[in-house]
C-alpha cells in the first residue's frame, strides 16, 4: 500500500513489517521500525504527522511524529485489515477479512466493532457526499453513514501549490573555452599549468592558467589522469591502459602492455573468459596511487604508479560511475541502481551502504570522513553526516542528470549536470540555487584548487569560478 499526503512526502508498507518513508517525492526511501512481523496492507494519514497502518491478524499502527515512532493499537479483533481510511485526527474506519469493519471516533484510543451484515473479505473504503462506500470479494458493497465518520468529506491528498522556482543567480561563470572534443576532467598543478581530457583520446593543456590551451593526441580515449609536476603525470584509458608523461602531456608512453588488466566474463556457454575493462572514471588521492570504476562492478587498483593495475572485489554487478578518496584508505565509489560502496582499507575491502534510492548515481563527495554527498539522475542529491551509512535527499529543484558534485567545506558546495546545470549551496545543501553558466552544454566534471573552481563539458566547453 503507497500513500502520499502531498506531491512529495509518502509512505508505503508491506511484508514483513515493512514501513518505508519518502520525503522527496519517491528518489529515496528511509526505514522506519514497525515493531512487528507481520503483512501491513493499508496505511493512511490525515496531515503530515497524524497516520494509522492496518494488516494481518488485527494489527493496527499509529503515529503523531510522522512515523519516526509507531505505537501498536488495540483493535479487539485477529481478523487480517485490509483498508484503513480516516476523515480527521478522531474519526476513522477500517475494514478486512470476514466482514469486519471497526470505526474509532477518538484517533483509535478505543475502536468499535460494526456489523456488516456479511462474511465475504472487505478490501476498500471510498468516500462520498452521502458516505463511506466498502467494497469487496464477490461483488459485495456497504454504504456506511455514521455521522460521525462523514461530516467531513477529506480533500485530496495532494499538494496541488506550485513548487517556489529555484533561486538564479549569474555573472559567477566565465567561459575560457569552447570547442572540440566532448571533456571529462580537469585538474591544475599549480595556478599555470593545467590540463583537461576529452572523450576522443584528446588532451588539452594549458600553461598559463587557462588563458590559451593547445591540443595534443594520447591516442586512447582518457577517463582519468594526474600530474605530480608540470612535466610529470599519469593515465588511463576506458579499456585500463595505463600511460605516463615526461614532457608535459605532450607526448604519452604506455606502461602497461604486457600487464594490461582483464576483467573475468562468461560465454554464450557460460566458459569463462578474459574480457577488456570498460572504465568510466579514475582517481588518484595523493600522487600515483589510484584506482578506477567502470561497467559490472569493475575495480581495479595502482599502488605505486607502476605497469600493474589490479582487480579489486565490489560484489556489484551495477555500472560504477564515480569515486572519491579522502586519502590512501578511505573513499567511496556510486554507481547504478543507487549503488554506494565504501573502504576504509585502501580498498581490500569494499562495503556496500543503503543508498536509500534506486536511481543512477554518477558523483561522490566527501569533506572528511562523515560529510558527504552524491549526485544523479532527476536532479538527485544525496547527503550524509556519518560516513555513508545513512544518506537523506536534499531537494534541488531541478529534475535534469547531475554528474559532478565539490565541496570547499562543510557548507560551501557545488553540483554539475546536463544542460549546461550549475547548482551552488552555502548551507550544506539544506538550499540549493542555480547558478547560470552561459552555456548549454552537458557538463561533466568539477576541480577546485581552492581558490579557482573549474568545470569541463561536452564539446569542449571550460567555464571557470574566481
Amino acid at each position: 500500500s503507497l500513500y502520499f499526503i502531498n506531491r512529495y512526502e509518502g509512505w508505503v508498507v508491506g511484508w514483513p513489517g515493512v514501513i518505508l518513508h519518502t520525503p522527496d517525492g519517491g528518489m529515496t526511501w528511509e526505514k522506519q521500525q514497525s515493531g512487528v512481523y507481520c503483512e501491513l496492507k493499508s496505511v493512511y494519514f490525515v496531515d503530515e504527522k497524524s497516520g494509522w497502518i492496518v494488516g494481518q491478524y488485527g494489527t493496527i499502527l499509529h503515529t503523531e511524529d510522522g512515523g519516526r515512532t509507531w505505537i501498536r493499537q488495540k483493535s479487539g479483533t485477529r481478523s487480517d485489515l485490509n483498508k484503513v481510511y480516516f476523515v480527521n485526527r478522531l474519526a476513522g474506519l477500517a475494514v478486512g477479512d470476514n466482514g469486519t469493519i471497526i470505526f474509532t471516533l477518538d484517533g483509535g484510543r478505543t475502536w468499535m466493532r460494526y456489523r456488516s451484515g456479511t462474511d465475504e473479505d472487505l478490501l476498500d473504503i471510498t468516500p462520498d457526499k452521502n458516505g463511506l462506500i466498502i467494497s469487496g470479494e464477490n461483488g459485495s458493497i456497504i454504504r456506511y453513514s455514521n455521522p460521525d465518520l462523514t461530516v467531513e468529506i477529506p480533500k485530496k491528498p495532494w499538494d496541488t501549490r506550485r513548487e517556489k522556482p529555484i533561486e538564479t543567480i549569474s555573472g559567477m561563470w566565465q567561459i575560457i573555452h569552447e570547442g572540440g572534443p566532448n571533456l571529462v576532467a580537469i585538474e591544475f598543478v599549480d595556478e599555470e599549468h593545467g590540463w583537461a581530457i576529452g572523450d576522443d583520446g584528446t588532451m588539452l593543456r594549458t600553461n598559463n592558467g587557462g588563458k590559451s590551451w593547445g591540443s595534443h593526441k594520447v591516442g586512447y580515449p582518457l577517463v582519468g589522469f594526474h600530474f605530480i609536476s608540470p612535466e610529470i603525470g599519469f593515465a588511463v584509458a576506458e579499456d585500463g591502459t595505463y600511460l605516463t608523461t615526461v614532457d608535459g602531456g605532450v607526448s604519452w608512453q604506455v606502461q602497461n602492455e604486457k600487464h594490461k588488466p582483464y576483467r573475468l566474463a562468461y560465454d554464450s556457454e557460460a566458459r569463462p573468459i578474459r574480457v577488456p575493462y570498460k572504465l568510466n572514471c579514475a582517481f588518484f588521492p595523493l600522487s600515483s596511487e589510484g584506482w578506477a570504476v567502470g561497467e559490472a562492478g569493475g575495480i581495479i587498483h595502482n599502488v605505486d604508479g607502476g605497469p600493474r593495475w589490479t582487480a579489486q572485489e565490489s560484489e556489484s554487478g551495477w555500472n560504477l560511475n564515480g569515486l572519491f578518496f579522502l586519502d590512501n584508505r578511505r573513499g567511496w565509489i556510486v554507481g547504478g541502481g543507487g549503488t554506494v560502496l565504501k573502504t576504509i582499507t585502501g580498498g581490500r575491502i569494499w562495503l556496500s551502504l543503503e543508498s536509500g534510492t534506486g536511481i543512477d548515481l554518477y558523483g561522490v563527495f566527501f569533506t572528511d570522513p562523515d560529510y558527504g554527498w552524491a549526485v544523479g539522475d532527476y536532479g538527485l542529491i544525496l547527503h550524509t553526516e556519518n560516513g555513508g551509512k545513512s544518506w537523506t535527499g536534499q531537494r534541488s529543484g531541478v529534475r535534469v542528470r547531475l554528474r559532478s558534485v565539490l565541496f570547499l567545506d562543510r557548507n560551501r558546495g557545488w553540483a554539475v549536470g546536463d544542460k549546461g546545470m550549475i547548482l551552488s549551496t552555502e548551507n550544506g545543501g539544506e538550499r540549493w540555487r542555480r547558478e547560470e553558466s552561459g552555456t548549454s552544454s552537458n557538463l561533466r566534471h568539477l576541480w577546485t584548487d581552492g581558490k579557482r573552481i573549474w568545470v569541463v563539458g561536452e564539446g569542449g566547453v571550460i567555464l571557470l569560478r574566481r
